[in-house]
């Protein structure tokens, strides 16, 4: 990390400027480079739409803070470009293939692209992006993009990034015949049309990114091309789950998971098939291993996972297991929707009079934050429905 930029953020901090990040709304790629140059800035791009709400929340909350700004003004030449509207929006949106927003770019003063990360951060969250930011070590070289915004793209591709609502996507026979004759996605245009559509092209052509790997990487960094080879491998595996192929499955993790740095042995894949497959032993066993790991590592995952097991899983053991899970959860947070979570599953498992005070209490702390309970107050319905039930079935007082 660059000391001196980390001093002067120091300063800049400590002087308590009043001040939120300054944008130029320049449409003069050219122009934007020089400024950088001239005054030894990176170049930052708020890549946003009018229509993105979580654009305006980062406007509002992160951006208008005073150490933000701060430090965004040292670093950078900041743009803000509507990506669906400015003539250098469309470009760049086209270019880099950007569809979700909000994204930010950012460029060296030669304009070539440096580092990406996108969606709302909070002041504290993007302040850690930003001082990422003051090492270049990590940066990602991506020589496969050139320095033109005016490449030719076919004319399904500039059809599925129009504007949100507007957006066409061609039909599986024009999209395979277009691959069929573009099958070097080392070229820029290919590439990007390639990851444009990635979650709909015939998986036949995913040999095309696995066998071109290690010269994608070089090109285009490893970040973009991994985030490419994630999505290609979540669908192999959704296909493999619907065909119930368990061998398949742990071998296409074993020889692809790797290639592409999934981490933990392909955890998140494996408790994705194992769910789909309904083997919940297998899953138990992963979750039990990952967890021994990991610990309470993300409250919010470990809720979600809980409530998959709520929803869809018939196993006592995993169910004991989540309940594990969430009473960890709620000791950390106690947060509505985690003691929702909470109710449900002791609700399952059968432990009615438990459930009925989790309800009850996820009911009262969600109505005190504003929340909707309507969902809590129907499962407290069912709870006492089973209450009544059971006292039904107990012996009464020996007379």
């Amino acid at each position: 990390m660059k000391k001196g930029l980390v001093a002067i953020y120091l300063f800049l901090v400590s002087m308590g400027l009043n001040a939120q990040a300054e944008f130029i709304h320049s449409q003069d790629w050219e122009a934007i480079k020089k400024m950088a140059a001239s005054q030894e800035k990176m170049i930052f791009v708020d890549a946003y739409t009018d229509w993105c709400g979580w654009c305006k929340v980062m406007d509002k909350e992160t951006f208008s803070d005073p150490a933000i700004g701060n430090m965004m003004d040292h670093l950078f030449i900041n743009a803000k470009l509507e990506m669906e509207k400015d003539e250098l929006g469309i470009k760049m949106a086209k270019k880099y293939m950007i569809a979700s927003f909000p994204t930010y770019l950012i460029f060296n003063s030669k304009g070539e692209l440096i580092f990406i990360t996108t969606g709302f951060q909070e002041p504290g969250e993007f302040m850690k992006t930003l001082f990422k930011l003051l090492d270049p070590g990590n940066f990602v070289r991506r020589p496969g993009y050139s320095d033109n915004l005016n490449l030719e793209y076919p004319k399904f591709y500039d059809k599925a990034m129009g504007e949100n609502g507007k957006r066409k996507f061609p039909k599986e026979k024009e999209l395979n015949a277009w691959l069929d004759e573009h099958r070097d996605l080392t070229k820029e245009e290919n590439w990007t049309v390639y990851r444009r559509f990635v979650y709909s092209m015939d998986l036949k052509y995913s040999d095309l990114f696995w066998q071109q790997l290690n010269e994608l990487d070089t090109l285009y960094g490893v970040d973009l091309v991994n985030a490419t080879g994630e999505t290609i491998l979540g669908r192999m595996v959704q296909e493999l789950a619907k065909q119930n192929k368990e061998k398949d499955f742990e071998q296409l993790i074993a020889e692809k998971g790797p290639l592409i740095g999934i981490e933990e042995d392909g955890f998140y894949y494996k408790t994705y098939f194992y769910q789909k497959v309904n083997n919940w032993n297998r899953y138990g066993a992963i979750m039990d291993t990952f967890y021994s790991k990991k610990g309470m590592h993300n409250p919010e995952w470990w809720n979600s996972e809980a409530w998959d097991v709520y929803e869809n899983c018939p196993d006592t053991n995993v169910i004991k297991q989540a309940l594990k899970w969430i009473d960890e959860v709620c000791a950390i947070s106690g947060e509505y929707h985690h003691l929702d979570t909470y109710a449900a599953l002791l609700f399952k498992d059968n432990q009615l009079e438990l459930a009925k005070k989790k309800a009850e209490l996820a009911i009262s702390t969600g109505k005190a934050g504003g929340k909707d309970v309507k969902g809590t107050e129907q499962l407290l319905s069912k709870i006492e429905e089973a209450l009544k039930e059971k006292a039904k079935l107990e012996p009464g007082p020996k007379k």
